[in-house]
């Protein structure tokens, strides 16, 4: 299920036909993993495409319980992922960000600091595409 940027329509894609989906201005990938180091199978929310970065969110909406009737609950949850030289990492905040370019902290924290990033759950994306595209700028 790819939910659509407002977060008010899930539409289901079969994997095996769709490698990516585009709504919007909002780009859907497909990953299959090469080895058991990466990202696990699945549809992924590119944030941020640039020369040396990008960033994914991995969205998980659907829990099922089996309580005599199977009952299927949509609630979201995001876990972001930064690909560096083909490596995968997630990251959470500023301070996981920074982990990856430590000779890039003090640039980043004033960076942070200057925009009021805010890196609660509602903003940590926009946040962390402002991040990979600040430290691309850098370079």
């Amino acid at each position: 299920i790819i939910l659509t940027p407002d977060n008010k329509l899930g539409v289901i894609i079969d994997p095996n036909h769709v490698g990516y989906a585009r709504i919007n201005d909002h780009t859907s990938i497909y990953h299959v993993p090469s080895s058991e180091n990466e990202l696990k199978r699945g549809y992924y929310l590119k944030l941020y495409g640039g020369k040396e970065l990008m960033l994914l969110c991995r969205i998980n909406c659907m829990s099922e319980t089996v309580t005599g009737q199977v009952e299927k609950r949509f609630s979201q949850t995001c876990r972001y992922f930064l690909v560096k030289d083909g490596e995968y990492y997630q990251v959470k905040n500023k301070k996981s960000f920074t982990k990856l370019f430590p000779a890039y902290k003090r640039q980043i924290n004033r960076y942070v600091k200057e925009n009021k990033l805010s890196f609660s759950v509602i903003n940590r994306g926009r946040s962390l595409a402002k991040l990979a595209h600040f430290y691309e700028e850098q370079n």
